[in-house]
């Protein structure tokens, strides 16, 4: 096996950006967007973001489950209250 084929063999590096937020939805739907645009990441580089929300009241839970839902992108989005 050469070195080439032994990097390709191992598990994916994954990164996970942690964005902690208290009523403040629209920077954080920015700041999300701005991750699900990330391009040109390594071979092997998994992208996730985690939302930690401190029991936000201006509808930051609803506006992260709905970008959760959607599964057509490459930078998955996980909510934690």
């Amino acid at each position: 096996m050469s070195i080439e084929d032994s990097t390709t063999a191992q598990a994916p590096c994954r990164v996970a950006a942690v964005v902690v937020t208290y009523n403040r939805r629209e920077l954080l739907m920015e700041c999300i967007e701005g991750l699900r645009g990330q391009e040109g990441l390594a071979p092997g580089v998994a992208l996730e973001g985690r939302v930690i929300d401190n029991a936000s009241t201006d509808g930051t839970a609803e506006a992260v489950a709905a970008l959760a839902a959607d599964s057509g992108t490459a930078v998955p989005v996980r909510y934690c209250s």
